[in-house]
């Protein structure tokens, strides 16, 4: 067994203790309230929401994104308006 500084444990154990270890866990993390769940889950949706806008503006290339005129938006400065 090794502990690190964050106090991580590395176990090198048979496949029931992992079993009883891992149920033990899941127990565990079943156990917060409903409102840091809640929090939790507004959290990660935020996230993927962030992920992606990201991912959308990198397919879609941000100099290729034109305002309701039709032309560019000053946002993008370019040449080519």
């Amino acid at each position: 067994m090794m502990t690190g500084e964050e106090g991580v444990r590395i176990d090198a154990l048979l496949p029931p203790e992992m079993a009883r270890r891992a149920s033990e866990i899941g127990v565990r993390k079943a156990g917060p309230g409903l409102l840091p769940m809640f929090s939790l889950a507004v959290l990660a949706g935020a996230f993927i929401a962030l992920g992606a806008a990201f991912a959308t503006t990198v397919a879609a290339g941000s100099m290729a994104v034109k305002g309701p005129t039709g032309r560019r938006s000053p946002a993008s400065p370019s040449p080519m308006g």
